[in-house]
């Protein structure tokens, strides 16, 4: 069975980079161990999912890439678009060819899925809260200059930061993860992130397209800042290895 096996058979090299040219993994649910849904973003435009309030949000410096050579090859990515990819993800032409091809394939991969379907939820009447968590651990800030990566608002949901970040932990850490903690105990309680005595979370709308963006300073109700780059990938297909 599974339990004699030995762990290298049954991960067979699979990894995060992996995982888009191995025709064998799933990567999402199993159903009665028989059923397999696609993409999130595709079941939830066929009407699948429980007709219940949803929160869900994405990190400001997010999981994904864009294979390309050049700065001038990724952009062309976007065609007649290019010059406007360009603005949005390297306005001052500061970056690096890694950089931008991490901007890209975060906000591709992970950032206008997310808003592509607190749209699509929203728009058949579900309550949809979303947010950005942009707030970096006071004691990583210089090895994570470019934003809050992947996974990393985790310990501040939980309100677990001493158990990840230690003796490193600083009094403006433990009160984010106070706030965020608060927030989400009560979306667990009501269906509503409203806590008492804390910012009032705005309902998203494809029309006002409004988020909780966790910033550094605290958490900021606003229109998506990043609005126009994610109108742009979503011109490229999601997560295409090709691209």
């Amino acid at each position: 069975g599974l339990r004699a096996g030995r762990v290298e058979r049954v991960r067979d090299g699979l990894n995060m980079a992996s995982q888009p040219h191995d025709k064998t993994y799933v990567g999402g649910p199993v159903i009665d161990q028989r059923t397999y849904f696609g993409p999130a973003v595709h079941e939830y435009a066929k009407g699948m999912g429980a007709r219940v309030p949803v929160m869900i949000g994405t990190n400001s410096d997010d999981l994904g890439w864009v294979r390309a050579r050049s700065l001038q090859g990724l952009f062309a990515m976007f065609g007649h678009y290019a010059g406007e990819a360009r603005a949005a993800f390297d306005p001052h032409g500061t970056l690096t060819l890694q950089q931008v091809s991490a901007e890209v394939g975060g906000a591709r991969d992970m950032l206008e899925p997310a808003r592509a379907i607190a749209r699509i939820l929203s728009a058949r009447g579900q309550p949809v809260y979303e947010y950005r968590f942009s707030y970096v651990a006071t004691s990583m800030r210089r090895v994570w200059a470019s934003g809050a990566p992947h996974a990393s608002e985790i310990p501040y949901v939980f309100d677990t930061l001493r158990a990840h970040y230690g003796a490193r932990t600083t009094g403006a850490d433990e009160a984010m993860a106070l706030t965020m903690h608060r927030y989400w105990v009560a979306f667990a309680k009501t269906g509503r992130p409203d806590p008492a005595g804390e910012p009032a979370w705005p309902r998203f709308h494809a029309r006002s397209d409004r988020l909780m963006n966790f910033t550094e300073p605290g958490p900021v109700a606003e229109r998506d800042p990043w609005g126009k780059r994610l109108d742009l990938v979503g011109r490229l297909a999601p997560g295409d290895p090709g691209l």
